[in-house]
């Protein structure tokens, strides 16, 4: 009896063995089935978590693209509308040349007309058609000279107006990348079931940034630094009249000097530089130190202050002749012309743009 109950008491045990032999291995496959497919896992999500800033990485460049591109189109939208307003500037120009060239010419026609009929007549006409004759050559002259200038201007107006077919087209290829690479960004595949808190940017109206502000602000700097650095005055004559066509004076006398004929030129390295900016020459008398104001086209002077600063005009690529005018009685005997630039709040003076034109009561020549 006893055998028998040991040999059972061995069975058990054995039976118990094995059973725990076999869990054990079962376990351990099971454990090792778990590691190996957290590892799995794991590396599943480091590489979709990769992904996920990878795809946030490049939706976030083509955001900044496309901000970088808006700030170019604001920018050119800037430019288009400058270059509209020259073109209106310069039509309404045109369109003052175009009938002061008309005005001129029926003024010649009709001295023909009364230079061939006094031809007809009595040889005591002579002296009539001869002066006839005279006028009708200087307005000739003029008119030459203000049909010169209608031909500058319609260069002028053909270069701004094809800047500004330049500007709208560049401007429509950047829209169209803007359009391009926001439908690129709405179309990416979705990684994330969140919208971005900065999703609204992309359809976000454009703005000039301030990297963008101060790039403009720099390219005016440069340009009011060019022109004030590297712009030269050449001046060609200067005379003293009584009257704008009156006798040259060499000496001034009381109120007998009235006109002075500027003419004179700029010059600048960059030639569009100084192109449609706003210059003032000014007569000044060094005596009393004061400007000699312009009061021709001015019936309210001395009350009004039209034209107490000096001649104010704006460059155009071309030599300039001015007719500075002042009725005073003049009390100095010796004036200069000095030459500014005009910025929006301040005046300049140009390099060399000061001349000497009267020295003790007596005109400076050369």
């Amino acid at each position: 009896m006893d055998s028998f109950n040991r040999k059972l008491i061995l069975i058990a045990t054995s039976s118990l063995a094995l059973t725990a032999s076999f869990g054990f291995i079962l376990q351990r496959d099971v454990i090792v089935n778990l590691k190996t497919e957290f590892n799995k896992i794991f590396i599943e999500n480091k590489q979709n978590k990769q992904l996920l800033q990878d795809e946030m990485a490049l939706t976030e460049e083509l955001k900044s693209e496309i901000i970088v591109l808006e700030n170019k189109v604001v920018l050119l939208e800037g430019n288009i509308v400058e270059l509209n307003k020259k073109i209106s500037e310069l039509k309404a120009k045109l369109q003052s040349k175009d009938q002061q060239v008309t005005k001129l010419n029926n003024k010649v026609q009709s001295l023909t007309k009364q230079i061939n009929q006094l031809k007809r007549g009595e040889a005591s006409n002579l002296q009539k058609i001869k002066n006839l004759a005279n006028e009708r050559d200087e307005l000739l002259k003029q008119m030459e000279i203000k049909d010169r200038e209608r031909a500058m201007i319609k260069q002028r107006l053909k270069a701004k107006k094809d800047n500004a077919t330049n500007s709208a087209v560049a401007k429509r290829k950047l829209q169209n990348s803007i359009d391009k690479k926001k439908k690129e960004v709405l179309n990416r595949p979705t990684v994330s079931p969140f919208k971005p808190d900065n999703q609204d940017q992309v359809d976000a109206a454009p703005t000039i940034n301030e990297e963008m502000e101060q790039i403009i602000r720099s390219r005016k700097h440069n340009r009011m630094k060019n022109i004030l650095q590297n712009t030269k005055v050449d001046f060609k004559n200067i005379t003293l009249k009584t009257n704008k066509n009156g006798k040259t004076i060499d000496k001034i006398n009381g109120n007998g000097w009235r006109s002075t004929i500027i003419e004179f030129d700029l010059k600048n390295p960059d030639p569009d530089a100084l192109m449609d900016e706003n210059f003032i020459i000014q007569l000044f008398d060094l005596d009393n130190q004061v400007v000699v104001p312009v009061n021709e086209k001015n019936p309210g002077f001395p009350d009004s202050k039209l034209g107490s600063t000096g001649y104010k005009f704006t460059y155009e690529n071309q030599p300039l002749n001015i007719h500075y005018f002042n009725s005073q009685k003049k009390t100095g005997t010796n004036f200069e012309v000095r030459l500014y630039y005009v910025g929006k709040d301040f005046l300049m003076p140009i390099k060399g743009g000061t001349k000497r034109i009267v020295k003790d009561g007596r005109a400076v020549h050369g």
